[in-house]
């Protein structure tokens, strides 16, 4: 079992973090957010996300706006934790 976070810093100030179990789901989070924020950059590959993330163990990316995305994947001892305690 793989997770993901996606944290937001928006350009106004505000912040959101999620966890998720695809990166699928986070560029799904990152368009939506894109398109709440009227922001036209190129959308962020997914394949990109996950180049990063093999490569580096994070991506950040800052649009145009300002506002930026970190991506990271969860440590396997985190989700093995996370598993014994959601599936007591």
């Amino acid at each position: 079992m793989r997770l993901f976070t996606l944290f937001i810093s928006y350009s106004f100030g505000g912040h959101y973090c999620g966890v998720y179990p695809s990166l699928e789901d986070v560029s799904k989070v990152i368009e939506e957010m894109m398109a709440d924020m009227e922001i036209d950059d190129e959308v962020t590959d997914l394949k990109e996300i996950a180049e990063k993330l093999n490569e580096n163990d994070d991506f950040w990316h800052e649009f145009s706006d300002r506002t930026w995305i970190h991506v990271q994947e969860v440590s396997e001892q985190l989700v093995n934790q996370i598993k014994e305690e959601v599936w007591k």
